[in-house]
Parts: C-alpha cells; sequence; structure tokens
C-alpha cells in the first residue's frame, strides 16, 4: 500500500510538472525588428533589440524577459544590447550554439547596401540568426535585403522567416514558408517620422495574408495560417516623451542658426538647454562634445562625455563609439597617454562593433604606447 501510495505520488508530480511545462513555443512581437521567440519550457530569445532614442520614435520597454540575446548588425535600431544586464549573454556572431532547449545558429552575411559602407569604412556584416524551437525554424534576416543563392539554399528548411517588407526578398522563398515582416513604420505607436514606411501600402497587392489581433503567435502543428503574418506591436512600447521631443526641436533650430550665424558661443547654450531638457538622452552631451572638439577645448571635451557616460544609462553602440574615439583623441592633444591608451584599448576590444579605422587607429596608439 505504502509502495502504491508512493508511485501516485510521483506520478500526480510527474504530471503537475508537465502541465506546467505543456505550453506552446510561441513567438512575440515588441516593435521594428525585435522579436521574442519562447520555447515550450518557457526558455526566451530576444532578437536586435531596438535603441529607445535613435530616430523611430518610440522607447524600448524596460520589462522584456529574456535568457538571452542575438544581434543581426550593431545598429542603433537592431542592438540595444547595452540596456540589459551585463550578465545577459549576447551572441553576435556566426556559429552553432545551444541554450537550454533552445538551438540557435548564425549565418555571416552582408547588410544591405555594403559596398558603399564599406567604401566610407563602416562594418558592413549583418548575421542571419536560425532559432530552432520544438522542431520549428525562426530566421531573421536582419537587414540583409537581397540574399544570395547559397544563403536561400541555407535557409531552405525553415518554417519562418522574418524579412524586410520587400517583394524581392519575399520573392526568394517558396509559399510553404511563412513570412513576417519587420522593420517598418509604427504611426499607431508614434507620430514621429523617418525613412521608412507604413507596411499598408506593401500588404496592398499581397494575397494569403493574416493580420493578428495581437503581438503574439503560438506555433502549433498546423503552422500554416497563411503566406504572410503581421503582427502587432507591443502594447508595452511607448512614444517619445515630450521633453525629448523638445530636446531635438531645440537642436534643429540651434543648428539652422549655426550654419548661418557660426555663433558657437550661443550653439553651447542651446545644447545646454538640450540637456536640461532630457538629461539621461546622449544628443546634447554628444552634440556640444563634437563641437567643444573643432573649437578644440579639450578639457571642456572630456568633461562633456565623462559626464555623459555617468548621467546617460543608455547610449547606443555607434554614438559610444564616436564619444570614445573623440575622447581619447581629446587626452592624447592634452598628452594624457595612459588616459588616452584606455580609450583606445576599450575601442580595440569592441572590434565587432568598431569600424575598421578606428580600429587601426587605436590599433597604432596601443603599439607606440606599449613599445615606449
Amino acid at each position: 500500500m505504502k509502495k502504491l501510495y508512493t508511485l501516485l505520488t510521483v506520478f500526480l508530480f510527474t504530471s503537475m510538472i508537465q502541465s506546467v511545462h505543456a505550453q506552446t513555443a510561441k513567438i512575440e512581437y515588441i516593435a521594428h525588428a525585435t522579436f521574442v521567440v519562447e520555447s515550450s519550457s518557457g526558455t526566451r530569445v530576444l532578437i536586435d533589440p531596438y535603441h529607445s532614442y535613435g530616430q523611430l520614435g518610440y522607447t524600448f520597454p524596460t520589462d522584456i524577459n529574456t535568457d538571452f540575446i542575438l544581434i543581426t548588425h550593431p545598429h542603433f535600431d537592431h542592438d540595444g544590447s547595452k540596456s540589459f544586464s551585463d550578465n545577459t549573454p549576447v551572441y553576435r556572431t556566426a556559429g552553432t550554439y545551444t541554450y537550454n532547449d533552445i538551438k540557435f545558429y548564425g549565418i555571416a552575411s552582408k547588410h544591405a547596401g555594403w559596398e558603399g559602407m564599406e567604401k566610407r569604412g563602416r562594418l558592413s556584416y549583418n548575421i542571419i540568426w536560425v532559432v530552432e524551437v520544438d522542431a520549428i525554424k525562426i530566421a531573421h534576416l536582419g537587414d540583409n535585403q537581397i540574399l544570395s543563392a547559397e544563403e536561400v539554399k541555407q535557409l531552405s528548411d525553415i518554417d519562418y522567416v522574418i524579412g524586410h517588407p520587400q517583394d524581392e526578398s519575399l520573392a526568394k522563398f517558396s509559399s510553404d514558408i511563412v513570412y513576417i515582416p519587420n522593420h517598418y513604420l509604427l504611426p499607431e505607436i508614434s507620430k514621429h517620422t523617418n525613412w521608412m514606411t507604413s507596411i499598408d501600402g506593401w500588404l496592398e497587392d499581397k494575397k494569403e495574408v493574416t493580420r493578428l489581433d495581437g503581438n503574439t503567435f503560438e506555433f502549433k502543428s498546423d503552422r500554416k495560417t497563411s503566406r504572410i503574418l503581421v503582427f502587432k506591436p507591443s502594447t508595452k512600447v511607448k512614444e517619445w516623451p515630450k521633453s525629448y521631443y523638445d530636446a531635438l526641436a531645440v537642436i534643429k533650430d540651434a543648428s539652422k542658426e549655426f550654419s548661418t550665424s557660426k555663433d558657437s558661443d550661443a550653439f553651447l547654450v542651446a545644447l545646454d538647454e538640450v540637456i536640461h531638457l532630457s538629461p539621461n538622452t546622449i544628443e546634447g552631451y554628444s552634440y556640444k562634445a563634437f563641437l567643444l572638439s573643432n573649437l578644440e577645448k579639450h578639457s571642456d571635451v572630456i568633461n562633456v562625455i565623462e559626464k555623459a557616460f555617468v548621467k546617460v544609462p543608455e547610449i547606443d553602440w555607434s554614438t559610444e563609439i564616436r564619444l570614445r574615439k573623440m575622447l581619447a583623441q581629446a587626452y592624447e592633444k592634452l598628452d594624457q597617454k595612459k588616459q588616452a591608451y584606455d580609450q583606445y584599448l576599450w575601442l580595440y576590444k569592441q572590434s565587432d562593433i568598431t569600424d575598421p579605422a578606428t580600429i587601426n587607429t587605436a590599433k597604432e596608439f596601443i603599439s607606440q604606447f606599449e613599445n615606449h
């Protein structure tokens, strides 16, 4: 009897555990190019979190939970990984990996317009991430808009693909693959306009389109719902605060005035107002540091940038690279070589996110410093 009771207890406990985990794998859209894929056991991977203050018009939610992060390329609208804990694993290089019950691999590819980017000395790589959960494969193309024949072959067994709303990209995949558009304007969230357009125009002549009522979709055995699957953005995503819009307006007016008057003092006063209006965003500090650098006021440059690193909790990578380089050059001009070395060393260690020209400059200074 006691043995029967023990077996029954184990059975009930096991059944209870299974019922807790017996959920369906799903995908969740945040906004822009950001998605969360969650396995049936609850492991979560976040793909391409965007930076809150970089032309999109809306901030990134502060309560998005994830076990690890995948980055296709280090642009502000795809790489806001700095806003997460340093303990959160971030993958940004091609390879094959496993995290708990999620398998994933990255395919090295190129960013759209890569030829021009390389001519300007900019990074041009783009990692296509393929995530496998519960035998379902989802590919995120990042900003690779025109796949090569080899890349299409590598993605032939994909079930879902996340790509730009572009006919040429859509045509690369068979009708058995569900296409999830991303990277378009979201006027339902923000009045801010940028280089993108609404998804509606692209969808006008499309057939087999499913528009979801929300921002989540569960993967089921009958996964084939339509050719194109369109999500609503997360209700957690909010428009920029008024203070930030006000700060941008001051920058716009002051920049226009400076272009004709060349009055540096007036521009600096305006930038101080920007910092006052929006002290926790980088624009005011960045513009001020750049102007002071042009005026060769190197001590002031150092003060402004160091203050920015304390006051601003979230800086996109490209802006931080520019500021770190400016800071290194200011220290170098003041003959504070150790401080300059520390900044150049930081830049050199960030080879995955730093442009080749800056890496070469850092490498040359580091070599000279260490050999003297």
